[in-house]
């Protein structure tokens, strides 16, 4: 994306929503700790989310549905299971930049 494309976002108010709409959706500590884990780890189910992320399932699955809404993540059904993974590949190069300007922002 050249710089006339990212201005083009952040110029135009319905885009800069939109933008706006993807960072509040991975506003959330949790959401962004699935958000990279899905990342790192590929597709997962719901059991094994919450237990590698430590998170209860009611808190994961409310998260899950928050990400699911904003077309974050999607979601497959097998052997009574749910699977989740990343519905954007895209998502992998914010969560880059994301960890590196925290970095930066720490020294």
């Amino acid at each position: 994306m050249d710089v006339a494309q990212i201005r083009d976002v952040f110029v135009e108010e319905r885009k800069v929503e939109r933008a706006a709409l993807l960072l509040k959706a991975l506003g959330h500590p949790a959401r962004l700790r699935i958000v990279a884990h899905l990342h790192c780890q590929g597709e997962k189910s719901v059991g094994d989310l919450g237990r590698e992320l430590d998170l209860p399932q009611a808190a994961l699955s409310q998260q899950l549905g928050i990400l699911r809404m904003h077309g974050l993540v999607t979601v497959r059904r097998a052997q009574g299971f749910r699977f989740y993974s990343l519905a954007v590949p895209q998502t992998a190069q914010l969560l880059h930049c994301i960890a590196t300007c925290s970095l930066v922002m720490g020294s």
